[in-house]
């Protein structure tokens, strides 16, 4: 798949502790491919990743609160909703459900896309801060406490 995108670029496979580490299969790629299980901070991944590829649970949140540019992919049906969302606020690029032909190829044109707009993959970050500041939590909590006082 990454063989038909044209440009200089690293790529990162993240693996986390539930992944089936038997199913990685790492071809022959003209880009670098670095396979990293179990990380001690996706955050620090995110940060400087200048394009993710994702599926479409908890982890667009994280995404979205580092601002990194992103497709989607949908790997269960439950993920369409929230993949869906994302895109229609210009947060993310959906390439479709995983497994077809079509998202295949829609993925790789979007790689390519973003990888050759800074100004496209920034305002996919503006529009992800927007969305998720990280501060989430912190409101919750205020607004428990002063629920309970």
């Amino acid at each position: 798949m990454l063989n038909h995108v044209e440009g200089d670029f690293n790529v990162n496979v993240i693996m986390g502790p539930l992944s089936d580490r038997r199913r990685v299969e790492v071809r022959t790629s003209k880009h670098p491919v670095n396979v990293i299980s179990d990380p001690a901070s996706m955050r620090e991944l995110m940060l400087k990743a200048d394009l993710a590829i994702s599926a479409g649970g908890q982890t667009l949140f994280e995404l979205c609160a580092t601002g990194t540019p992103t497709i989607g992919i949908e790997c269960a049906s439950n993920q369409t909703i929230n993949l869906r969302a994302f895109e229609a606020t210009d947060a993310l690029w959906f390439a479709g459900p995983i497994g077809e032909n079509e998202t295949l190829q829609r993925a790789i044109e979007m790689m390519q896309q973003l990888f050759e707009n800074y100004e496209t993959r920034t305002k996919m970050s503006c529009a992800q801060k927007r969305l998720v500041d990280g501060k989430g939590a912190q409101r919750t909590s205020s607004v428990m406490a002063n629920m309970l006082s």
